[in-house]
């Protein structure tokens, strides 16, 4: 299995009081991993996906200890 580890720094909002997000990039294209590790470093929290795309955008609130844990029993268990 692969795995691709993408992070960002921190959430941003998207102006006008919109709700924070995580944004990822793919920029490399090519061979494409088995799952996806989104990393949000402030957090210090990971959620792992099968799909990418070129951008992914992860509202922040969706970082929590109980969904990493579910990502890496869905993934990895």
């Amino acid at each position: 299995m692969t795995v691709q580890v993408k992070a960002s720094a921190r959430a941003r909002d998207g102006g006008n009081g919109s709700v924070q997000r995580y944004e990822f990039y793919d920029r490399q294209g090519g061979m494409k991993p088995d799952v996806y590790g989104f990393v949000a470093l402030d957090l210090g929290l990971v959620l792992f996906a099968a799909e990418m795309g070129k951008r992914r955008s992860i509202v922040a609130s969706s970082f929590t200890e109980e969904a990493m844990l579910a990502s890496v029993a869905r993934f990895f268990y």
